[in-house]
């Protein structure tokens, strides 16, 4: 296990943990690393704190955006940057313990797996906890649609898309880059996960070596809808069709992942039926009808 790992640390105005979250990455037992901090033009301390690391370990790199692109944005263009052959998306306030990566890795090495993350414990701003995450029914091996219906079957509470903490695991670089990546959209997470389901098991490393901060300066807390999209991508205008984009995004999965033609019919007859389930086709059928009365 030699090979390079890029850790992707998209931010902004992140001075409150980002010191923390860096020595947490830049302290992993896995060494070939580089850490790849990309600012969306902070105002506060952020800049002083990625240089200072800069400088005193060149695995980690520092590069300002003239503008604030977005989260979307700015996401997508540190996983395009990577240069190692597995990659990790960070964010600037959660905790990887030392093992994190090695742990990731190690579960790599089986090529039926296409990402690994481990148990995770959530903590609040001060870093205290508030108990181990459970519940979530980790999608594991077998086929594309049964993995399909694992995340998409089981009451959105139990679902790993709940919280989307495989966003923050381990993947080949390779992999994530014919993903869609990040969207301009709320939730756009989830549809990472599900094409990384659709390629492989999602595996859970049995140790909680992550720690997900839950505080209130967080960047989506108390934002509604629209402000979220608009966080995912400046430009956003409008009230956003969630439900119908995850329609859309999870069907365009189904299609963009090879597998055999059966499977596939499998997998769509999946989405169909989440569809129908908890009536989210009424929720989808209202938010076409409010865009078309916003628009008249």
């Amino acid at each position: 296990m030699d090979q390079l790992v890029t850790i992707g640390l998209p931010v902004f105005n992140g001075e409150t943990h980002l010191l923390a979250a860096l020595r947490s990455l830049t302290q992993q037992t896995y060494q070939k690393l580089e850490v790849l901090v990309f600012d969306n033009a902070s105002t506060d301390s952020t800049p002083d704190i990625a240089m200072q690391f800069a400088r005193n370990d060149d695995r980690v790199a520092y590069r300002r955006h003239p503008f604030n692109l977005g989260a979307a944005a700015n996401h997508n263009a540190v996983a395009t940057a990577a240069a190692g052959s597995y990659f990790k998306w960070a964010a600037y306030d959660d905790i990887c313990a030392p093992e994190f990566v090695e742990g990731c890795v190690t579960a790599l090495q089986d090529p039926s797996v296409a990402g690994a993350y481990t148990r995770t414990e959530l903590i609040d701003g001060t870093g205290a906890s508030l108990g181990e995450y459970r519940g979530a029914r980790v999608p594991d091996g077998g086929s594309p649609s049964h993995r399909l219906s694992q995340l998409l079957a089981a009451p959105w509470a139990s679902s790993v898309l709940h919280f989307c903490l495989p966003v923050y695991g381990v993947f080949r670089t390779g992999d994530v880059r014919r993903s869609p990546l990040i969207g301009s959209y709320n939730g756009s997470d989830t549809t990472f996960i599900l094409h990384m389901a659709l390629r492989g098991a999602l595996v859970e490393v049995d140790e909680v070596l992550f720690r997900n901060r839950k505080h209130e300066t967080s960047s989506l807390t108390g934002r509604t809808p629209a402000e979220v999209a608009r966080w995912f991508d400046p430009r956003m205008r409008g009230e956003p069709m969630v439900r119908t984009r995850f329609l859309q995004e999870y069907l365009r999965q189904v299609l963009s992942v090879e597998m055999p033609s059966v499977e596939r019919a499998r997998c769509v007859a999946t989405i169909a039926r989440w569809v129908a389930t908890e009536r989210r086709w009424r929720v989808m059928s209202g938010e076409v009808r409010r865009r078309l009365l916003a628009r008249s």
